[in-house]
């Protein structure tokens, strides 16, 4: 199929109506791009505010409580913690909070909430691989979407996620410290980055299966409303 050739007329002088409303959608088109790029920006501020968070948990409760705790030698600041690669805390060693609660010191070279620990040497550059992966297409979404919940969900996994390569990368796994049980049953250790991840991945779920019933619900009114129609109603 030819492309069809669009005729610009050599003598056409724009008028000053026509030169109003070029200005006005190139204004509002400014301004959209504007709002779409303040709205990105405050979302990639969440995924990098997660990550800090992550980060400075898991440097506080390995040097500033689990350290001291174990008398593992001298604890470091954040800054040095972040630079410099700490003496590593054998896992296992931890305290009690509540009846419910422990911190304890537990290396996950798996996935969130210790899948996949036991699979090789290779497995953290393999998983690190497969991370990079996913961030690339949760970037994608991100970039793409202008549902705000889509998007702070994935700025969410985004965060989490870069917490936890950050890990992997530094330390061959992730530092995972919180310990919850019930009844003697001890649910996988986890942090704030798995928070992170598994919250936003719940969201999506969630709203994805309200919009899939929303969407039925409509197509269901729709098909009731064209039977009345023609029946006459």
């Amino acid at each position: 199929m030819k492309k069809q050739k669009t005729f610009i007329n050599p003598d056409y002088v724009e008028s000053e109506v026509d030169k109003m409303a070029r200005e006005e959608r190139e204004r509002q088109r400014s301004v959209y791009h504007r709002k779409n790029a303040r709205i990105r920006s405050f979302w990639l501020a969440i995924g990098f505010a997660i990550t800090i968070i992550d980060q400075i948990s898991k440097w506080a409760v390995t040097e500033l409580y689990l350290r001291p705790h174990a008398r593992l030698g001298e604890s470091i600041d954040f800054f040095s913690w972040l630079i410099e690669t700490p003496p590593a805390i054998l896992s296992g060693v931890g305290f009690k909070v509540t009846s419910n609660l422990n911190i304890v010191m537990v290396w996950n070279t798996g996935v969130s909430f210790g899948m996949f620990s036991n699979l090789g040497p290779y497995m953290p550059f393999i998983l690190i691989a497969v991370a990079i992966f996913i961030l690339g297409f949760l970037l994608f979404w991100l970039f793409q979407t202008h549902d705000q919940t889509q998007g702070i969900c994935c700025a969410m996994i985004i965060g989490g996620a870069i917490g936890n390569i950050i890990d992997r990368a530094r330390f061959g796994g992730v530092i995972d410290f919180i310990d919850l049980h019930a009844f003697e049953y001890h649910w996988p250790a986890f942090n704030i980055a798995d928070s992170a991840i598994v919250i936003g991945v719940g969201i999506l779920i969630l709203q994805s299966f309200v919009f899939d019933v929303k969407r039925k619900r409509r197509y269901r009114d729709r098909r009731k409303e064209r039977a009345k129609r023609n029946l006459g109603y």
